[in-house]
């Protein structure tokens, strides 16, 4: 569709890939990785994608296609971010987990907390801070990933949100469409339909 092109070339090819590796589809993995190393798209940028996607599809899918961009690119980490102190990981992650819900968050972190006492606190500084505030890729891109994967992972709820948060951190409603545009051929006609309910919600 034409407002695919909402989306510029490397944040096409990296929502192509973190929906490939949600999925779990060796040969489409291979195929998107290939076509975003060929494309020019920054190995960085490519590595730091599939470090985000652990955070929805788990490691096993992560380590594989790990493996198959190691056949296609060296696997020197130079470049990649010094490590940070751990209090830092918990700043970061909680003031990218307020920027991204808004008003909610101290109902959602409360929520949290009263599911078990440590899952609050492993999303604020694992999966906020460790993960998904390292800078080589911008919130705007995470968000846009997010919402491409669980769109596939037929999600709704948290869906919801994260589209929400994409237009917290800056993404525009044309992109948040142009990515459920672009994962619909990629999953049933009832999930790509349940994803632009979701994302209409979020955006009116």
């Amino acid at each position: 569709m034409a407002r695919i092109m909402a989306l510029d070339q490397p944040t096409t090819h990296l929502v192509k890939i973190s929906a490939a590796v949600t999925l779990g589809d060796e040969a489409l993995v291979e195929t998107v990785l290939r076509d975003g190393v060929e494309a020019g798209l920054e190995v960085q940028q490519i590595r730091e994608m599939l470090l985000q996607v652990v955070l929805f599809s788990g490691f096993p899918r992560v380590i594989n296609a790990f493996e198959k961009l190691a056949e296609m690119v060296p696997t020197t980490a130079s470049g990649e971010a010094a490590p940070v102190p751990a209090d830092y990981w918990e700043a970061e992650g909680r003031a990218l987990f307020g920027r991204i819900y808004g008003r909610n968050a101290e109902r959602v972190v409360t929520a949290l907390q009263g599911y078990h006492p440590d899952l609050a606190d492993w999303i604020l500084r694992d999966a906020y801070g460790k993960v998904l505030s390292r800078p080589a890729l911008s919130p705007q891109i995470r968000e846009l990933a997010a919402v491409a994967m669980l769109s596939l992972l037929n999600l709704p709820r948290q869906l919801l949100s994260h589209a929400r948060g994409a237009l917290h951190v800056g993404a525009t409603a044309e992109q948040i469409r142009a990515v459920v545009d672009l994962i619909a051929p990629l999953c049933s006609s009832e999930i790509a339909t349940m994803a632009r309910t979701e994302v209409e919600k979020a955006i009116v």
